[in-house]
């Protein structure tokens, strides 16, 4: 008996509507044949597919000959017909049949709607006259009464939206789940009640105001936000401002407006339906912002907000979106001209939302496409006591089992650039939070999260901890056990010429290109009678392996080696050339070790000239970065205070006791300062700073006209937010950013995913989860950051890249050296060395 193949009737509703959108989005000239000659089920789905989401231009010609077609269809009638009996062209014979016609027309069609946007009229150009520009506007006053009103009376104009019409067309639409509002005019006052009586069940919300299709010049402010005040005109309800999307311009040309861009006041907000989830909303004004705070209590289920171009986003904002939106899972705070918020109503935001101790514990087993975990820190903060709770947990993580997939692991901490310059890293100005005292965190040997990282230690590629102090013989078990690693990076509770009598160790890591140590002051007492000043300028005259000065007449560059700094009471700090040879007998992967972090002196490179079995160390001390010596902007270095006592004053070395419980998250995104801007401000400078603005278009406008109706109303600008989506999806990096310290670059992709939640609640305020198309998944407490930990002009430059990639670039460059069979080997040239791994 042949199988029964189904019809595509007797397939579910949803499946329908998939096949018939797949089929008019290949040939749309099959909507006919789909809606009249398929059979019911069919027409059905059609039906659905086409007026899902209805798009509507904010011009009442369309909306009145919708109106027409439908009353011309309800009475049985054909067009209006002049004397001679010939049909009359009007707008209503040029909408048959189409969708908005249909929705207007008929109960089942407006039942199908989900999504209503309307949005700015297109212009149609080819209406105007032919030299017609922006420039030539300025010779024309658009006042009714004036000589010059001529092209006011010409097919270009766009009367805006009637209140009433659009109130009724909402009301047809019981179903509506979404509105957007995306015009270059405030929406009426009553919209947001109209919405809250008709669509009992709205989830999302936008209103969103954009550059008029005319829009002029703007003035400075007006670009801060983002849109040009002279393309906005109120409702056609409005007494002052409701003439014609030209009306603003006046007499007005470019680069001069009578008006301050328009702000929403945000007028019965809390009328619309609690059933929320998404609000998104720009150009508030101080009303506007004051009854967005009173309003969220209507929104229990509120899970995403966003907050675009306006001034008003303040501490009281904050601390009623902290108080009030126990289910929020993103905020985003963007395209600001300036805010006042402050430390105080970030911390509301953030309150009660923490990372327990269990945290990764209740996550484990993480996916096994999760091949990256990276937490960074800024050690100058400010941090709550408790934002380091959560790695308590984090061994249950490390483990085979609790992390399948996870080769590379950072825990680091981020120094500011003038900290990494000896003589100054242990100033009070450049202070370490209490919270992130590295005297608290001491890993040993039998850690548990030692302990997890060796259970099965082939499996890592790099190896980034200087968030922990960790002991000899923690760092000893780590090279020994992780024969795979490639890269290490740790803070040593030691003095850095102890790392040498580690030799056997890095023998035993077969694979380890680079090693990054970072020292505590404490074991580096002779750095801190040295003036910053003074290194910096000896240092400067200290030329770089990548751009050696010439060598003496008579001597042979290639025979000479810099393993010392050039600052002379130093040296007794760095091992000489004879121990750095002897050292790397065993040690025959190595490319380069670091002295990095706070008061790193610099990074040892390792190799030999091509042909010369001759073992080449050379030395690179750390040097200033091009943001604090390059002309203006420079960061001044402070001087060391003189005398012991006054060293002694300004140095930051007792830290505070340990942290306590808990931590959270909850998407927070911003519009960060620029990475200059970042390098020459503290990290208390507030991170809501905006350095973009909107595009405006510039064309001809059409002059205003009058309106077939009455009405009643006139404001509105708000915004709209997509639900995040909480799949794992199929990333490869983990990274949890802290709130305080302003990033060095921008947040947040447009790739970018909501990944999972906290196990104690959905995605608390204090970072945040996301999944990115290209391989990398990141949590972060509030600042999110795709970057590496240190700013591409930050020093010592020791952020190899890691991988396949970077090998055969290495290879290519002539870096990298073979594991030496005997002392005689030759190993690679050394400029491919100094070379070798790349930057990330």
């Amino acid at each position: 008996m042949p199988p029964i193949i189904p019809s595509l009737e007797t397939l579910p509703q949803p499946v329908q509507q998939r096949i018939v959108a797949l089929a008019l989005a290949d040939d749309p000239s099959l909507t006919l044949i789909a809606l009249t000659a398929l059979g019911r089920s069919l027409h059905d789905a059609t039906r659905s597919v086409l007026a899902r989401t209805l798009t509507l231009d904010d011009d009442d010609a369309v909306l009145v000959a919708a109106e027409e077609w439908a009353e011309q269809r309800r009475e049985g009638r054909g067009p209006s017909q002049d004397e001679g009996g010939q049909a009359l062209v009007s707008g209503a014979g040029k909408l048959k049949g189409s969708v908005l016609a249909q929705v207007v027309a008929r109960d089942d069609w407006a039942n199908k709607v989900i999504e209503l946007v309307v949005v700015r009229p297109a212009l149609d150009r080819a209406t105007l006259p032919a030299a017609s520009s922006a420039h030539q506007f300025e010779q024309f006053s658009f006042d009714e009464d004036s000589a010059s009103s001529s092209l006011g009376d010409a097919d270009s104009t766009i009367p805006p939206l009637n209140d009433v019409a659009l109130f009724g067309l909402l009301r047809r639409c019981k179903n509506l789940t979404s509105f957007t509002w995306s015009s270059y005019r405030l929406p009426p006052d009553d919209l947001c009640q109209v919405l809250g009586e008709s669509a009992k069940g709205l989830l999302h919300f936008k209103v969103d105001l954009v550059a008029g299709s005319l829009a002029g010049g703007a003035g400075p402010g007006e670009e801060a936000a983002g849109v040009g005040a002279g393309s906005f005109v109120g409702s056609p309800s409005s007494p002052q401002l409701g003439t014609s999307p030209t009306a603003a311009f006046g007499s007005h040309g470019t680069g001069s407006t009578s008006r301050t861009p328009p702000r929403w006041d945000a007028t019965s907000l809390s009328s619309v339906t609690s059933t929320l989830t998404s609000l998104s909303i720009s150009s508030l004004s101080l009303a506007g912002s004051r009854a967005l705070s009173t309003s969220l209590p209507s929104f229990p289920s509120l899970e995403s907000l966003c907050l675009s171009r306006t001034l008003f986003v303040d501490d009281a904002v904050l601390s009623s979106i902290g108080e009030n939106c126990k289910a929020l899972k993103r905020l985003e705070v963007r395209e600001m001209g300036g805010t006042k918020v402050g430390e105080n109503g970030l911390g509301e935001v953030f309150a009660g939302c923490r990372f327990s101790r269990s945290t990764w514990s209740n996550l484990a087993p993480l996916p096994s496409s999760l091949h990256t975990l990276t937490l960074r820190y800024p050690e100058s903060g400010p941090h709550k006591s408790w934002v380091l709770d959560h790695l308590f947990s984090l061994s249950s993580i490390l483990t085979p089992t609790g992390g399948p997939g996870l080769k590379r692991l950072t825990v680091s901490r981020k120094v500011r650039l003038e900290a990494l310059v000896p003589g100054s890293h242990h100033l009070a100005t450049n202070p370490i939070d209490p919270a992130l005292d590295p005297s608290k965190w001491v890993l040993t040997a039998s850690s548990p999260e030692i302990e997890a990282i060796c259970e099965d230690g082939k499996r890592w590629e790099c190896l980034e901890m200087d968030l922990w102090t960790m002991d000899g013989g923690a760092v000893k078990r780590v090279l020994e056990e992780c024969a795979g690693v490639r890269k290490v990076k740790v803070l040593l509770d030691a003095p850095f010429r102890n790392l040498l009598s580690l030799g056997s160790s890095f023998a035993a890591s077969s694979a380890l290109r680079w090693f990054v140590a970072s020292i505590p002051p404490h074991h580096t007492p002779e750095l801190c009678s040295l003036d910053p000043n003074e290194y910096l300028a000896l240092v400067g005259s200290f030329p770089s392996p990548s751009s050696p000065a010439k060598c003496p007449s008579g001597e042979k560059g290639d025979k000479e080696d810099r393993s010392t700094h050039p600052v002379s009471h130093l040296s007794s700090l760095t091992p000489p050339t004879r121990e750095w040879r002897r050292f790397l007998k065993r040690s025959h992967t190595l490319e380069s070790l670091t002295w990095g972090g706070r008061g790193g002196l610099g990074t040892w490179r390792f190799g030999s000239k091509a042909g010369s079995s001759l073992l080449r160390v050379e030395f690179e001390p750390t040097r200033p970065s091009s943001a604090s010596t390059a002309g203006s902007g420079a960061v001044e270095v402070p001087k060391s205070p003189r005398s012991p006592m006054g060293r002694r004053r300004s140095s930051i070395l007792s830290f505070g006791t340990t942290p306590s419980p808990t931590s959270a998250f909850s998407t927070l995104s911003l519009s960060p300062p620029s990475p200059s801007q970042t390098a020459q401000t503290t990290p208390q400078t507030s991170p809501y700073t905006s350095f973009g603005s909107v595009s405006r278009e510039v064309c001809s406008p059409p002059t205003g006209s009058g309106r077939r109706r009455s009405s009643t109303s006139s404001t509105a600008s708000s915004a709209f937010f997509a639900t995040p989506s909480h799949t794992t999806g199929s990333g490869s990096a983990l990274g949890l950013y802290p709130i305080p310290s302003p990033p060095s670059s921008a947040i947040g992709s447009p790739s970018k995913k909501s990944f999972a939640d906290a196990p104690s609640g959905p995605n608390g305020p204090n970072g945040a989860w996301t999944v990115s198309a290209g391989g990398g998944v990141t949590a972060g407490p509030g600042w999110a950051e795709n970057g590496s930990s240190t700013a591409a002009t930050s020093i010592p430059p020791v952020d190899e890249e890691q991988g396949t990639q970077a090998e055969a670039n290495a290879k290519t460059a002539g870096g990298g050296r073979g594991k030496r069979v005997s002392s005689t080997t030759s190993r690679k040239k050394f400029d491919g060395a100094a070379n070798g791994g790349g930057r990330k």
